[in-house]
């Protein structure tokens, strides 16, 4: 995109008007204007559009035109047109446009936009630095003793911060400044090292306007619906590419792709970074909520030094997130940017694509394993029937007997893991697949959604606020810790929002079927299978004996029951599980139900060979579902008395229509469903 200093008496409307624009274009170009009707001469807006070229810049005063600049300049009007594509019209420019001259690349740096009457020498003594090191930054200058006003310059010194800039007018001061755009003189003068003295600064200096942007994650399909390709999502893939590149350079870069993904998952804890994934527990949500903020923080800071991401993107960039609960099959393929093998330029790998996914043939997610009724209903924080699984402490240490992870992990989170396979199929390799990042950024939004629904409160146990503490590397590389009361509010803690967090309309629920308060007392096992069961990716059944309770529950109308909940216990398997099974339960007799009524929710395996591994304190994975539906509903039947029936039944990603046709080294291999162990099927009443 181009850019324009803004001058006295201009309007954002005007401008637009003027650069053949529209309004809501150049508004949405520049977020850090905040109120449109409020703009101030200097001020550096993007304009949407065509980019000039690479090279020297210049500021058109009153009275230009392109001849006469490129006179100016000694170069040819052709080389100058052919430099600003941004230029409609060679014959209409106007004072404020900055355009490309084409000659040597002036060096990084601070800039200043040359006033009438200066000289490099009186420039460099103004800025305290040298003739030589000035003219050795400006190579485009060719004759140090002839400059123009309106030439930008580089000034060698500390570069200013990322960020809105603006040109000091006559008579400016910071505090002036300041007190234009809602900022503070420390706060200016952090962004702008390259000001020594906060109480010197001169007319023309190109300074940073510090500002508070609040980041908002969009859903990657309302990007989507722009352009597949929408500055976002391009700026996402080439900041992928820049991690790609430092662990090419580099395989220890800590914030490199390597070893970001190693943060999730890798074959030993070499650190204190590494390996240090949470899964299965109550800090399964909030330790990825770090993940995430960190990483996109490291792809924010990546993308800065790439030349075809445009300013704006640069300023608001933040990690859309892949909304896939949805009844249009359409939203539950992967977005078309993670299919696409190359750039827009059709030349360029495209790093977003992997192969071995399952999806990239536009397979889709089983509705079924996106579904959030089960994931969103509890009303308990944590526990073995809690929204986010069972109180441990770090890595499982102390875990509460029986826990296991919370719904929202199980399904959509585990599930979509499996469904879309390949790296994402593995703890160790699922952080390599850059639609992870998107699909934890859903995870981490559908929690704001269950926190925003009525009765869902986070704990305010200790042990999950601060007893636990974990380790990061910042977009700077520097090491860092947080605790996870530093990251329960997105907005006012971590600087960001989600585009949409609004609870699904959930269907009509009969009040004695509503999702049960939680229990007093303890959990009794009524009954469980007296034998593993074996799921190889065909349908399954086990029957078992189930008793009345003996404990405190056997006098019923004292005590009646509020919650059942079935389990499946010390799963395992040495390899990835690379189907889910629906599950139901009935009461035996006849082929198995699996209608609705007895449908009880998704099992899905990710990560089980992790849990199987000898030195994994695991043993094995636990799923909980709740089943108290179901028993009043068997209840009042009258069907449920000695024996329960639970069936498995395994489900594949859906295949479209007409698959996307892939070269056969690149075409991905039928879902293999490997074989889960389940060590026991139990039911327990409250």
């Amino acid at each position: 995109m181009a850019e324009y200093i803004i001058h006295s008496g201009d309007t954002l409307s005007a401008i637009a008007h003027r650069l053949g624009v529209s309004l809501a274009g150049l508004e949405a170009a520049n977020p850090q204007i905040t109120d449109p009707n409020r703009i101030f001469p200097g001020q550096i807006v993007t304009v949407p559009g065509s980019a000039p070229a690479a090279g020297p810049k210049y500021v058109v005063h009153s009275g230009d035109s392109l001849s006469a600049i490129a006179t100016r300049f000694g170069v040819s009007l052709g080389a100058l047109k052919s430099a600003n594509p941004q230029i409609a019209n060679p014959n209409q420019i106007f004072p404020g446009q900055v355009i490309a001259i084409p000659g040597n690349l002036p060096a990084a740096g601070p800039q200043y936009v040359v006033q009438s009457g200066d000289t490099l020498t009186v420039i460099g003594t103004r800025f305290g630095v040298g003739l030589v090191p000035l003219e050795a930054a400006n190579p485009q200058i060719t004759d140090p003793n002839r400059i123009f006003p309106g030439q930008i310059v580089t000034v060698p010194g500390n570069a200013p911060a990322a960020g809105p800039r603006y040109v000091v007018q006559h008579g400016d001061t910071l505090t002036a400044i300041g007190t234009r755009f809602a900022a503070t003189v420390t706060e200016l003068a952090a962004a702008n090292p390259q000001i020594t003295n906060a109480n010197q600064i001169f007319t023309g200096q190109v300074i940073t306007i510090a500002t508070s942007i609040s980041y908002v994650r969009h859903n990657i399909w309302t990007l989507d619906e722009i352009d597949h390709w929408h500055p976002t999502i391009y700026a996402y893939a080439r900041g992928v590419q820049v991690l790609i590149d430092r662990t090419k350079a580099n395989q220890m870069d800590p914030i490199g792709w390597q070893y970001q993904s190693d943060i999730h998952g890798t074959t030993v804890n070499p650190d204190n970074f590494r390996n240090q994934c949470q899964h299965f527990c109550w800090f399964f949500l909030p330790w990825h909520r770090m993940y995430l903020e960190w990483f996109e923080r490291i792809i924010r800071s990546a993308i800065q030094d790439v030349d075809d991401v445009d300013d704006a993107t640069k300023l608001t960039w933040a990690l859309p997130y892949w909304n896939y609960s949805s009844d249009d099959a359409a939203r539950r393929r992967l977005p078309k940017a993670f299919l696409d093998l190359t750039l827009p330029d059709g030349v360029t790998p495209n790093p977003l694509w992997v192969a071995g996914r399952n999806l990239n043939d536009g397979s889709a997610l089983p509705q079924a394993d996106v579904d959030l009724t089960a994931a969103l209903a509890p009303t308990d924080f944590a526990g073995t029937n809690g929204f986010a699984g069972g109180r441990t402490g770090f890595s499982h240490a102390g875990e509460d007997p029986g826990s296991a992870m919370g719904p929202l992990e199980g399904t959509p989170h585990g599930a979509v893991h499996v469904d879309v396979g390949g790296l994402m199929g593995s703890f160790n390799t699922a952080a390599l697949d850059p639609i992870f990042w998107l699909h934890h950024a859903n995870i981490d939004r559908l929690w704001e959604v269950w926190r925003g629904m009525p009765g869902h409160v986070n704990t305010n146990e200790s042990a999950w606020l601060s007893g636990v503490t974990f380790h990061f590397h910042d977009e700077n590389a520097a090491t860092l810790t947080e605790t996870v009361q530093e990251v329960l509010d997105t907005a006012a803690q971590l600087n960001y929002s989600y585009e949409d967090t609004s609870a699904p309309v959930p269907a009509p629920v009969e009040a004695d079927m509503a999702f049960p308060p939680a229990p007093h007392g303890p959990p009794e096992l009524i009954g469980a299978s007296d034998s593993a069961v074996a799921l190889t990716g065909e349908p399954t059944s086990v029957t078992f004996d189930i008793a009345a309770p003996a404990g405190p529950l056997a006098a019923a109308a004292a005590n009646p029951v509020s919650r059942a909940s079935l389990r499946l216990e010390d799963v395992t398997s040495a390899a990835p599980v690379g189907v889910t099974y629906r599950v139901y339960l009935d009461a035996p007799g006849g082929a198995p139900a699996l209608d609705d009524a007895h449908y009880v929710g998704v099992a899905a395996f990710f990560g089980i060979e992790q849990t199987t591994a000898p030195d994994n304190e695991h043993g094995g994975m636990r799923l909980a579902f709740d089943i108290t539906r179901q028993y009043r509903q068997l209840t009042a039947e009258g069907r449920w008395n000695d024996q329960l029936s639970v069936t498995f039944v395994p489900q594949r990603v859906e295949p479209p229509a007409t698959p996307i046709e892939l070269p056969g080294e690149l075409a991905s291999a039928p879902q293999q469903p490997g074989t889960a162990r389940v060590g026991r099927v139990s039911v327990f009443l409250q």
